[in-house]
């Protein structure tokens, strides 16, 4: 008589993968990826400049839900730290201040992380980001999870389309 074990299928384990994570295919990126009633798209960001040690990822989130959504955090390989970020006007000096409580995404709605405003701060670069190369950014929602993007970084100068001057406000921590 022989006793089988049973295993978990290889099938079993990559679907698993697929409802914690999900990953677009590197080939079908199109300058989107959708996630339930979520799209990300127009995701870039800027190259490092000397040895700075720290970069910005700007993106649009598009929600065609009917309930809200909150970003709640961020990861990449390519930084030590990645935060949210808000960009305020306090005593006609630009500041950033932590998005501690997320970023509100409303339902049927969108929210735009540009310079100016809210943006992904990647803190502690562990690499120069180099125009023309990718890295994966990994974006965490309160009820989608984690989202998984590739990221384009631009050349200098490149014109945000979300800010007519491409243009990024001085700023202090």
């Amino acid at each position: 008589m022989h006793c089988r074990k049973p295993a978990l299928s290889f099938f079993s384990v990559l679907a698993a993968s697929a409802i914690l994570t999900f990953t677009p295919p590197r080939d079908a990126w199109a300058g989107h990826v959708t996630a339930g009633a979520l799209t990300v798209q127009d995701v870039w960001a800027r190259p490092s400049i000397g040895n700075a040690p720290n970069g910005v990822v700007y993106l649009k989130i598009l929600n065609k839900g009917d309930k809200s959504e909150r970003l709640v955090g961020a990861s990449a390989n390519v930084a030590k730290h990645v935060g949210l970020h808000a960009t305020v006007m306090e005593d006609g000096i630009m500041k950033m201040r932590n998005a501690a409580k997320g970023i509100a995404v409303p339902a049927k709605g969108a929210v735009e992380l540009k310079s100016g405003g809210f943006h992904v701060m990647l803190m502690g670069l562990t690499q120069k980001l180099i125009p023309g190369e990718n890295f994966d950014l990994t974006l965490t929602f309160e009820r989608q999870g984690d989202v998984k993007i590739p990221v384009e970084i631009k050349k200098l100068g490149y014109k945000d389309p979300s800010n007519a001057s491409g243009a990024m406000a001085p700023h202090k921590h």
